[in-house]
């Protein structure tokens, strides 16, 4: 329990004047932010500009369903993760079907699917099962994904079903 203070407190030396007023163009940015590279090694891609019709068909081709979970999206948060994350080296082909997964929660969402491929602590298993994809693979639709309710299958614009080993 803390005491009210009985004096004002009072600045004992006064802020010096500024010579010139500060201009407001020195608070804008030289560069906008959208053309500054997130890692150093190129333009970052932002996710609002996956194209509507590939978003389109990401959802149908994932039947609207999260991939890791197989809960049905509708009516919840829901999110497409990029598998082969954009600042990890992913941008030339941040924006393909292949790339591209649907999971339910948004990053940030506790307790989602997509927080959870985030989470590095779940680095294993998410790269395990293909919901995340290393920055040294060379190609997304090289590496595999577990998909809930068909299993270990290729991406791309439909699952292809891989062998029985599932790699």
């Amino acid at each position: 329990m803390s005491l009210p203070r009985r004096t004002e407190i009072r600045r004992t030396t006064p802020m010096p004047p500024r010579a010139t007023p500060i201009a407001r163009s020195e608070f804008r940015r030289t560069v906008p932010r959208a053309t500054r590279p997130a890692s150093g090694r190129g333009k970052a891609v932002p996710a609002r500009d996956i194209p509507t019709g590939l978003r389109r068909l990401v959802l149908d081709r994932d039947l609207e369903r999260c991939v890791r979970c197989g809960r049905h999206t509708a009516g919840i948060a829901r999110s497409i993760q990029h598998r082969q994350a954009r600042g990890q080296g992913g941008r030339l082909g941040a924006h393909t079907a292949a790339n591209l997964i649907l999971l339910c929660g948004h990053a940030t969402t506790p307790g989602g699917c997509h927080a959870y491929a985030e989470d590095r602590s779940n680095w294993a298993d998410t790269t395990s099962h293909g919901w995340v994809v290393s920055s040294f693979a060379p190609d997304p639709a090289a590496v595999p994904v577990f998909v809930q309710w068909l299993g270990w299958c290729w991406p791309g614009e439909q699952w292809t079903p891989c062998d029985d080993s599932g790699r």
